[in-house]
């Protein structure tokens, strides 16, 4: 199962303050849980919200109960648990209909090319030949895990739309890109992948306009046909899908493509939120 950009915030009644939640895994270093929650602070901050703490818990895998806020909110005895993730779809297939009655849409996205100014060919880059400079051996480009981000899931797919709409002679850029992309240069969620980028582990980023906006770095604005960042073009965007990998011993998750747009939702469980057992 694709494991979404999320934070779980549980606030009271007046929701006026934030209480951040953080997922350290074997896949997600402590330090890139703590980057996630940096960017999450300012989110909230941006939102009015007031954050009155954070915590990161380290699980060797995602555990369902703390995804669904029934672990360390509990602890919290927190009477609202409010999750917020980066595609609204997520909440849908995870916490509809068992854990939520409804989905609130709240913001859009979209993808560009993040860079350094001193990134290789930083200066030729070009709105309809960016694939080309990727192509080059002495650039090295990232994108966010697809099995663990949306943002991931969303490159793959803006790889894909690039191939209907820039019909390169070349050959496939998806195909192009998927076979120069190094395991070293795939981040957890953006927030890591825009650090490598900015420590010059990588030279180029697959990333939110608005990470890439709040870091002030560089970037390359993508065509709206294919930074998924136009709701009025979803049919567009939905002639393409990418199989993400769910898991070991299980079938690879078939994701079309879609506007990015963000969600939120509050667990329908009425008063403190009591932790449910865990698998074993």
């Amino acid at each position: 199962m694709v494991q979404p950009d999320t934070f779980a915030v549980a606030a009271r009644a007046a929701r006026e303050r934030a209480f951040l939640v953080g997922l350290a895994t074997a896949r997600m270093r402590r330090e890139e849980a703590d980057s996630s929650l940096d960017e999450l602070t300012g989110l909230a901050d941006a939102a009015g919200a007031s954050v009155v703490g954070r915590v990161v818990q380290e699980r060797a895998v995602p555990d369902a109960a703390l995804f669904l806020g029934r672990g360390k909110v509990a602890e919290l005895g927190a009477p609202a648990d409010l999750v917020a993730v980066a595609d609204f779809r997520d909440l849908d297939r995870i916490l509809r209909p068992a854990h939520a009655d409804w989905t609130l849409r709240f913001a859009t996205n979209e993808l560009v090319l993040a860079h350094r100014a001193d990134s290789p060919h930083a200066g030729e880059l070009a709105a309809d030949d960016w694939f080309e400079i990727l192509r080059r051996p002495d650039v090295r480009f990232g994108i966010a895990a697809p099995d663990q981000a949306p943002a991931g899931v969303a490159t793959l797919l803006c790889w894909k739309l690039a191939d209907l709409h820039y019909r390169p002679a070349t050959g496939s850029i998806h195909a192009a890109l998927s076979a120069r992309l190094e395991p070293a240069c795939i981040r957890s969620d953006v927030a890591a992948l825009m650090t490598a980028l900015e420590v010059g582990e990588i030279d180029y980023a697959f990333s939110y306009r608005s990470e890439a906006r709040q870091r002030g770095v560089p970037f390359r604005a993508l065509p709206p046909e294919i930074h998924l960042g136009d709701p009025a073009r979803h049919a567009d965007y939905a002639r393409v899908s990418v199989a993400v990998s769910a898991g070991p011993g299980r079938p690879d998750e078939t994701v079309g493509g879609a506007p990015i747009v963000y969600g939120v939702t509050i667990t329908s469980s009425p008063g403190p939120i009591s932790k449910a057992p865990t698998a074993a």
